[in-house]
C-alpha cells in the first residue's frame, strides 16, 4: 500500500527529481569521492526520457565492465 501511495504522490507533484550517481573527474584530488547530482524538473515531457537514459547508461557501463574482465580473463588463460 505505501507503494501505491509513493506512485501517486510522484504523479501528482508539482516538481520531480532524480538522484543520479556519476563518475568522479580525472582530477586524482576528487578521484576518491562519487560525484552526485539531483536532476530536478517542473513536469516536462522529457522527464521521462531523461530517467530512461540514465538507466540505459548504467547498464551500458555495467556490461562494458563485464566484457572488460572477460577480456582479461581470455588473456591470462
Amino acid at each position: 500500500m505505501n507503494k501505491i501511495k509513493a506512485i501517486i504522490s510522484i504523479l501528482f507533484a508539482d516538481k520531480w527529481a532524480v538522484f543520479t550517481y556519476e563518475e568522479a573527474p580525472e582530477d586524482p584530488v576528487w578521484a576518491t569521492f562519487p560525484v552526485f547530482r539531483w536532476h530536478i524538473s517542473e513536469k516536462c515531457d522529457y522527464f521521462f526520457k531523461l530517467i530512461k537514459e540514465r538507466l540505459w547508461s548504467i547498464e551500458n557501463y555495467d556490461s562494458a565492465l563485464i566484457n572488460e574482465r572477460k577480456i582479461y580473463k581470455d588473456e591470462e588463460i
